[in-house]
């Protein structure tokens, strides 16, 4: 039953597709008739279950009609509790109703199983969640997780004590593992470039390179989010593989700008002109790895 509610609950969120039980059994209610009790008020069975066939019923009432519109007016019959079924009457003798509690037991029960699950080797019930495309999973996962603890948080202590809730398979950890990878990789690209190349090229290479990594990634962040489109773990996995290829585009560009200066172009003419010549050949390599 709290499986039930807090799917209702959390299939409210917008960002959730659905919320599907596993290892839940469906609920029945089982009228085992006694033949002697039907003989013995001259009833038969096929007329005892026919009574009760055409009972738990919403009956159609006609409709109504306001002035500025009709509607449809239905009359419920339909059972809420085992007492219901009990007294619901299968044969009326003149003063004297016989009802099925006369004639039959009626018991609840639950259906043959036909999911399991299973958590540590215990039983369970599993709320399995999907989000809609295009969605946030890291925000799903966090409207979930509150939805849940406050649903727990209306329980009471012994039912808190009861029932044990965990969380399993929750797919935003990966996502987060993939950007902390993002943030380390990048860190350490610019540190171990600039340590490398101010060494080899100088300051202010360094630092030009140094800018381009973090200032490439904030540009395809912001032109994936201009177009509507999600970061994704193929996107997060494509931006670390990048690191690379910024790291040798800016090395090319700059050396052949110190280059230049060597030969007494002055700083802006010399990066000017490495911009221009360089930038053909760094598109061609960068094309043919993508």
């Amino acid at each position: 039953r709290r499986a039930r509610d807090l799917r209702d609950e959390i299939e409210g969120i917008s960002m959730v597709l659905k919320a599907e039980i596993a290892g839940d059994r469906e609920e029945l209610v089982e009228v085992v008739i006694d033949p002697v009790a039907v003989e013995s008020y001259g009833l038969s069975p096929t007329e005892t279950v026919a009574s009760v066939g055409s009972s738990n019923l919403l009956v159609a009432a006609g409709a109504q009609d306001t002035g500025q519109g009709r509607f449809a007016v239905k009359v419920p019959g339909l059972f809420e509790s085992v007492d219901d079924i009990a007294s619901m009457p299968v044969k009326v003798d003149g003063d004297s109703t016989i009802v099925l509690g006369d004639i039959a037991e009626i018991r609840r029960g639950f259906k043959d199983p036909t999911t399991f699950a299973r958590v540590d080797g215990h039983p369970a019930v599993a709320l399995e969640v999907s989000k809609r495309t295009g969605e946030n999973i890291i925000e799903t996962v966090e409207a979930v997780r509150r939805i849940v603890e406050a649903e727990r948080a209306a329980w009471t202590d012994t039912m808190r004590d009861a029932i044990k809730v965990e969380y399993l398979q929750d797919k935003s950890d990966d996502i987060r593992l993939m950007l902390t990878d993002l943030q380390n990789n990048v860190l350490s690209a610019i540190v171990l470039v600039m340590v490398i190349v101010v060494a080899a090229l100088g300051l202010r290479t360094a630092g030009l390179v140094g800018i381009a990594i973090p200032g490439s990634f904030l540009t395809a962040i912001l032109v994936l989010y201009s177009v509507g489109m999600t970061v994704n773990i193929v996107v997060l996995f494509s931006l670390i593989l990048a690191v690379g290829m910024l790291v040798d585009g800016a090395i090319v560009v700059t050396e052949y700008a110190d280059r230049k200066m060597t030969e007494g172009e002055s700083k802006r003419d010399a990066y000017t002109l490495a911009a221009k010549r360089m930038a053909w050949p760094i598109i061609a390599s960068t094309a043919t790895t993508l």
